[in-house]
């Protein structure tokens, strides 16, 4: 389900709520919505600056792998990872 944002510029974008980041639009700025997995995995993320309400920026996403950059610092997620952060 997705819905049409438009800018003061009168620019049309289009967004999804809540979507997996490895479906993010590449180098469009997101926020971190939700991370989605356990205590252990969720600790070592947010480590990494990978919490909810960040700023995300997806450089590049292959075959499930997404590089993202966030607080200033390239990060490269595997697909299971990925599939556990959602932005918006």
């Amino acid at each position: 389900m997705g819905f049409c944002v438009y800018h003061s510029d009168g620019k049309r974008k289009f967004s999804l709520i809540n979507m997996p980041i490895a479906l993010a639009p590449i180098h469009e700025e997101m926020q971190i919505a939700r991370v989605a997995c356990d205590r252990k995995e969720s600790t070592r993320l947010a480590a990494l600056g990978v919490i909810e309400g960040a700023p995300v920026t997806v450089l590049s996403s292959l075959h499930g792998a997404v590089i993202v950059l966030i607080k200033g610092a390239r990060l490269a997620l595997d697909h299971k990872t990925a599939s556990h952060i959602f932005v918006a």
